[in-house]
């Protein structure tokens, strides 16, 4: 897939923003702090019934920094994750 901020459909690239505003998805997050990075993960259902998986990341993103952020939201949904204060 390539390195985009737009989920990808055969081909084709669509903006997400509304999709995820129409999840209801929120962000806990402050006027004043700066979200640099972001990767979303997807359930898609195709017209015909047929479900895959969406991945995408904003440009300028290493495999690197997308693994990092995919293992630490792992580990932050798990049972027993306590934050560092």
């Amino acid at each position: 897939m390539s390195n985009s901020s737009d989920v990808q459909y055969e081909g084709e690239g669509r903006k997400i923003g509304q999709v995820i505003d129409s999840l209801g998805v929120l962000l806990d997050v402050a006027e004043t702090d700066l979200v640099t990075d972001v990767v979303v993960i997807t359930k898609i259902v195709n017209d015909d019934g047929g479900v895959r998986l969406g991945f995408t990341w904003s440009t300028g993103m290493s495999w690197l920094e997308r693994l990092g952020m995919l293992h630490a939201a792992v580990a932050i949904d798990s049972p027993g994750y306590e934050a560092e204060t």
